[in-house]
């Protein structure tokens, strides 16, 4: 009887113990589950409905299909539809004020251009969205090519002859581009300043229009994203002189690059990037981020004329935005461009 009490009280012993042992676990689990940031978890179960993505073009322009292209690509990496809203005008601003006004949920993104976010603050004191307050970088998601064009009548054929021809005829060359203030007409102003080439900025309200004086010989010179310089070549009435950034144009790679007579040429950005509002959360923008890039890598992605895809990391991006920053206030600075209210 004796054993059989013992041996009682030794089982019962050891049951108190595994229960306390399953105490404990339990317990650790329910701790470490309460301090999971809260985020870490929105983030596993985002996104639960679909998402906005502001877009600062118009619809059927060449960055706006670009991007309901990629689209169809990052629904399928987040499990979710993406809804665009284009929100064209004011050279973007519309589009980017939308944005950083919006929740910062994961829920809103906005597909943005240079022009409004890194070239319009050094043109206008009432810039109302500041991108290194009110947004968050997630991607860059491709770089525009430039190209610099002539009518086919002008006698030059290479950038070098341009320059040389400007100093020889001052104040006699007219250069089109989409407008004052955008990425083209900076470039023109770097060139100038790089060179001393002597030419006459005429902006146009858009592209084709800057293009369709380019052919008819209002301008001499155009300078403009290579997928709208398109119908303008197409036609026979224009030449490119040289690309600005891309490696081809219209699939031809014997065009040279301004860096192969101009080393050290730096040319003001033109791309088109990925943002969300200030304060969504790391997790959500990391996985948001993971999606586009995993998106611009697939295989049967189509090529679009003018655009090289990017895909970098947010951390890469907000490096490039304070760097190209930088760029435009010292070309500003130097052509003398001010703010104006």
């Amino acid at each position: 009887m004796k054993f059989h009490g013992y041996l009682r009280k030794i089982k019962e012993h050891a049951k108190m113990k595994i229960e306390n042992i399953i105490k404990i676990v339990a317990h650790s689990f329910a701790f470490a589950f309460l301090n999971i940031p809260s985020t870490v978890i929105l983030a596993q179960e985002y996104p639960t409905k679909p998402i906005k993505m502001i877009v600062e073009y118009p619809a059927g322009a060449g960055g706006d299909v670009f991007l309901r292209t990629m689209n169809k690509y990052v629904s399928k990496e987040l499990g979710q539809t993406i809804v665009v809203e284009n929100k064209s005008g004011a050279g973007g601003l519309i589009a980017s004020e939308a944005a950083a006004n919006a929740p910062p949920d994961g829920y809103t993104l906005l597909a943005a251009s240079s022009n409004p976010l890194l070239i319009r603050p050094y043109l206008s004191k009432s810039q109302s969205v500041d991108v290194f307050k009110d947004l968050i970088p997630v991607a860059l998601i491709y770089n525009a090519s430039t190209v610099i064009l002539a009518h086919k009548s002008f006698p030059v054929n290479t950038l070098p002859e341009l320059i040389a021809y400007t100093k020889s005829n001052p104040g006699k060359v007219f250069y089109a581009t989409s407008g004052a203030g955008t990425v083209y007409h900076f470039i023109g102003e770097a060139l100038r300043q790089m060179t001393g080439a002597n030419m006459v900025h005429v902006p146009y309200k858009g592209g084709p229009a800057s293009m369709q004086a380019l052919m008819t010989g209002e301008v001499s010179i155009g300078l403009a994203f290579s997928a709208s310089a398109v119908p303008a070549y197409n036609s026979g009435n224009v030449k490119v002189l040289a690309l600005v950034d891309g490696k081809k144009f219209m699939g031809q790679t014997n065009i040279p690059e301004i860096t192969q007579f101009l080393p050290g040429f730096e040319a003001p950005p033109s791309w088109t990037g990925l943002f969300m509002p200030a304060n969504t959360p790391p997790a959500i923008v990391k996985k948001v981020n993971e999606a586009v890039v995993s998106a611009l890598k697939s295989p049967d992605f189509p090529n679009f004329e003018g655009i090289e895809k990017v895909g970098s990391t947010s951390e890469q991006f907000a490096i490039k935005l304070r760097e190209q920053y930088n760029l435009i206030g010292r070309i500003a600075k130097s052509s003398d461009i001010k703010p104006v209210e």
